[in-house]
């Protein structure tokens, strides 16, 4: 009986979704002993096998009326095989929906959890650690879609999966030293992603981040947070992500690595932006090659060559008399690679449009202060209404779920539709 009692419990949160629901509830839900009533009338539609009768129960419209809840349920239920289907084994699959149903985070519903942690699993080839994530990932999702808008929630699946891997390509995701998520590395860098997407008024996403270091390799992976999020987010505004990291790779080759033309290494000497205990001569007395980091004050160039090329080699520059376009153009005879030697003419350019927007991006929202907006605004209540309404589905699906399912027996048929309504359900034997 209490099960019964309990599907009437469900139903009666429908109040005001259905009227056919709402009658539902009126009749069956009005007396401990009405519940008995609801738990006769569920047996007697299981005896007559119709398959959803407690749709057909309200009429020719009760199928309809009951679809929403159904639909979850199956949406619910497709995402748990999908996770099965990963063959982490029965206890992992409990403890995955166990842990999808039980995480609260506003604007989240079961099936978004459940979604989003067979997707951390999947990248970050560990449950635990997809579970160590997901609260934060959730506040990002939430804190986005309901402060930024415009659907920026909706794409969040890409821009969550990227955020993960470049936090991997970072070194933020998992600690060398003990093999777990370092919390406090990762929502690091995750904050910063948010801050530059906020900053940038939703330009700059980690979809972006990620083309940058796929094509900026080393060079991208050894800048500081302030130059690769921020820094580097200005000027991706304008070229790419791919760009901006092919740019980058090629300044780092040239400059830091050494790999630069003989005419460049001379010209960078003349300038006083190499070190001479870096540079080796050949026999013409001409400088034949020049030792990786060779560059003077390279560890700020590595960390941040946006600040490296303006306060190190435009002063050099200057002292030379090179002011204007005839700096940024020996900026370019330095450089000549044309990727590399336009960034470090934007680098120039730009300089204090760059540095605002730095400074803006480090007092943007992270995470949590996102969240927190969201939570206060009614766009973030009405989405946190819509995900607990799809919990709602889902509870009430699954218990109709299994009505709907029901098998017939060998050898009959039954029709569970009625040509009108005072009709009743009818079943032929084959």
């Amino acid at each position: 009986m209490f099960e019964a009692f309990k599907i009437g419990v469900k139903i009666s949160l429908l109040n005001h979704a259905s009227y056919g629901l709402a009658m539902l509830s009126k009749d069956f839900l009005k007396t401990e002993a009405d519940a008995n009533k609801l738990e006769q009338r569920l047996k007697s539609i299981k005896n007559l096998g119709l398959a959803g009768g407690l749709m057909a129960g309200v009429g020719t419209m009760g199928l309809s009326l009951l679809k929403g809840p159904l639909d979850e349920a199956k949406k619910f239920e497709t995402e748990v095989q999908k996770f099965k289907a990963l063959g982490l084994g029965d206890a992992v699959n409990t403890d995955a929906v166990k842990f999808a149903r039980g995480m609260d985070i506003m604007g989240q519903s079961a099936r978004d959890n459940l979604v989003m942690l067979r997707d951390a699993t999947t990248m970050m080839g560990d449950f635990e650690h997809a579970k160590e994530v997901l609260p934060t990932l959730g506040k990002m999702r939430f804190g986005i879609e309901s402060v930024m808008g415009g659907g920026q929630g909706g794409n969040f699946e890409r821009m969550f999966q990227d955020a993960l891997k470049v936090s991997e390509l970072r070194g933020a995701l998992i600690d060398k030293a003990t093999g777990h998520v370092d919390p406090a590395k990762f929502q690091r860098v995750i904050d910063k992603m948010t801050q530059a997407f906020v900053a940038s008024g939703g330009l700059v996403t980690p979809s972006d981040y990620l083309a940058a270091m796929k094509t900026g390799g080393v060079s991208t992976k050894l800048m500081a947070d302030e130059m690769f999020f921020f820094g580097l987010g200005h000027f991706m505004q304008e070229s790419g992500g791919s760009r901006t990291g092919t740019s980058s790779m090629s300044m780092f080759q040239n400059w830091a690595m050494g790999r630069m033309s003989q005419r460049t290494a001379e010209d960078m000497s003349k300038y006083g932006l190499l070190n001479p205990a870096a540079l080796h001569y050949g026999t013409t007395g001409h400088i034949k090659r020049v030792d990786a980091m060779g560059i003077k004050d390279a560890d700020l160039f590595i960390q941040h060559p946006f600040k490296w090329v303006n306060q190190v080699a435009v002063p050099q520059l200057m002292a030379q008399g090179l002011t204007g376009d005839k700096l940024n153009i020996a900026l370019a005879q330095i450089l000549g690679i044309r990727t590399a030697s336009n960034l470090a003419d934007q680098f120039v350019r730009e300089e204090k449009i760059a540095n605002l927007y730095i400074e803006r991006a480090q007092k943007a929202a992270g995470v949590d202060s996102l969240y927190s907006l969201g939570k206060n605004s009614l766009r973030g209540q009405e989405l946190d209404a819509h995900a607990k309404w799809r919990n709602v589905l889902l509870e009430l699906g699954n218990t109709i779920l299994p009505l709907a399912t029901l098998r017939r027996s060998p050898g009959a048929a039954c029709f569970v539709g009625r040509r009108r309504p005072t009709e009743p359900a009818t079943c032929r034997t084959s």
